[in-house]
């Protein structure tokens, strides 16, 4: 019986570990931007300083993450990359989305993102960046954030069930204060998701980047697609209430003549 409970413990202290392992990295892809230390690995996964440095090392030494000596910085490593390329259905996503993205970038002369929800997070899958002067690439491929900080992941939360909704807000309350340095607050989120789905758009200003505006409209899911999103960032100054309903539109528009629906198989209200 002892040796059963020891193999018992010790099962569930490797899947511990696993777990934190891959709580770890998703940190990592979050903040690597604005920088990934130690200390700020530690405030975004809740993590002793001695248990996420001990994580850090070894996902550093199996390329899974890489270290820059220079500014002390943690960043996602070359194998995460490799062993992404071999996921097929990301990779039919990103295909049959290209031409979406590419028209709203093209109507719009904003930076276009195609934006998937991975778990209760928002990755980055595509960029097109502007050709006029007013588009900002405010965010990078394989970027991720909490669901509700950006104008695509504040879409595809608002499409959720209320229920879901509720239980994310509430689980990402440190992370999106290690992020934004808690200038997000669960009201301000709840009133985002209100106009998200009043309007058929989400807006976001500054949750990114100072400055900053994104617009952003969820598609609907089916059975066999991943739930996404398409989004445009500019500068705060191009981008006013009638301009972001403009964009609301193209994004639309895009959506509905790619899929061949009625129009309005934006946003779930």
């Amino acid at each position: 019986m002892r040796g059963q409970r020891k193999s018992g413990g010790a099962a569930k202290g490797s899947v511990q570990s696993i777990r934190r392992a891959v709580e770890v990295i998703r940190a990592i892809a979050r903040i690597q931007r604005s920088g990934a230390t130690l200390t700020r690995v530690v405030q975004a996964t809740g993590l002793k300083r001695t248990t996420a440095f001990r994580i850090l090392q070894s996902l550093t030494e199996e390329r899974l993450l890489q270290y820059d000596r220079a500014d002390h910085c943690y960043g996602v490593g070359q194998l995460a990359f490799e062993l992404g390329l071999a996921a097929p259905a990301r990779a039919r996503t990103l295909a049959a989305w290209q031409r979406v993205v590419d028209r709203v970038a093209w109507e719009t002369h904003l930076t276009t993102y195609l934006v998937a929800r991975s778990d209760d997070e928002a990755v980055f899958l595509q960029c097109v960046p502007a050709v006029g002067r007013f588009g900002v690439e405010s965010l990078e491929i394989g970027q991720r954030l909490p669901l509700g900080v950006g104008a695509s992941s504040l879409a595809i939360l608002a499409s959720l069930r209320d229920e879901e909704v509720g239980r994310i807000i509430c689980a990402h309350g440190a992370r999106r204060d290690a992020l934004l340095c808690g200038k997000m607050t669960v009201p301000g989120i709840s009133k985002s998701i209100e106009r998200t789905r009043r309007e058929g758009f989400a807006l976001s200003s500054g949750d990114v980047l100072p400055g900053v505006t994104g617009v952003g409209v969820a598609v609907l899911p089916r059975v066999d697609m991943d739930q996404i999103a398409i989004s445009v960032s500019a500068a705060a100054a191009a981008i006013n209430a009638g301009e972001a309903r403009r964009v609301a539109s193209v994004i639309r528009n895009a959506i509905d003549s790619y899929r061949g629906d009625k129009p309005g198989c934006g946003i779930a209200l």
